[in-house]
């Protein structure tokens, strides 16, 4: 909006400008700021285009618990751009790396869910003064699993804490916003349904790191159950 508004008030100027006679370099700046504007325009469009794709990628998937194949270097291509904004914001970089064409057979939703919820804990509780501020998002291939890693740099987790932070209810920001819930959620779905483990490692003023082992192929028992229920 920014510089399509600026990009008005140019062609307003050049418009007054050719009034008055049109001078060489006014049309040369003339076509650099439209050119710069353009450029930057359809970049951000492409952005906000990518972003709505997300967006409504993640929507889908979260309304249900279909299963499905998937590529896993694609869901988490589409979580980082859907949380990168709220990152951002917060001044929190996002680094994602993963391998390629690690195939799935399971529940991208549920999976969304989990890896969101745990960005979404780090920015709540990873950063208290820290001027960088970085999230590292890493998929591996494993002894064929797959082990998604989602490591902090921040403030780190007292060690009395470490065993309850799948509890439910359990948050260190009572009255603060913190329900409690989100880690025992992102724990229920990974041990359940998605048939996997997590693991959470710290280190005070070192960092936290979050491990999800899951198998490529999600159990087929929790599917049944749940249809038959």
């Amino acid at each position: 909006m920014v510089v399509a508004s600026s990009l008005k008030d140019t062609n307003q100027h050049f418009v007054e400008s050719i009034q008055e006679g049109l001078r060489r370099s006014v049309l040369d700046s003339y076509i650099e700021q439209s050119s710069d504007s353009v450029d930057s325009i359809e970049r951000n469009l492409r952005r906000a285009a990518e972003l709505i794709s997300s967006f409504k990628q993640v929507a889908v998937d979260q309304s249900s618990y279909q299963r499905r194949p998937f590529v896993l270097d694609e869901i988490l291509h589409e979580i980082t751009v859907t949380m990168s904004p709220n990152l951002s914001k917060n001044q929190i970089s996002l680094n994602e790396e993963c391998e390629a064409n690690i195939q799935m057979d399971s529940y991208p939703g549920p999976l969304t869910q989990v890896l969101m919820n745990l960005l979404s804990n780090a920015i709540v509780h990873a950063f208290s003064e820290q001027t960088d501020k970085t999230v590292t998002i890493r998929g591996q291939l494993i002894d064929a699993q797959a082990v998604l890693t989602i490591t902090d740099n921040g403030q780190g987790i007292e060690q009395e804490h470490l065993q309850k932070i799948f509890d439910p209810f359990f948050t260190t920001r009572l009255g603060q916003g913190g329900s409690g819930l989100g880690l025992n959620i992102v724990y229920n779905l990974v041990t359940g349904l998605l048939g996997g483990a997590i693991n959470v490692t710290s280190e005070l003023n070192v960092g936290t790191c979050f491990t999800l082992t899951l198998p490529l192929e999600a159990p087929h028992e929790v599917e049944n159950e749940t249809d038959n229920s």
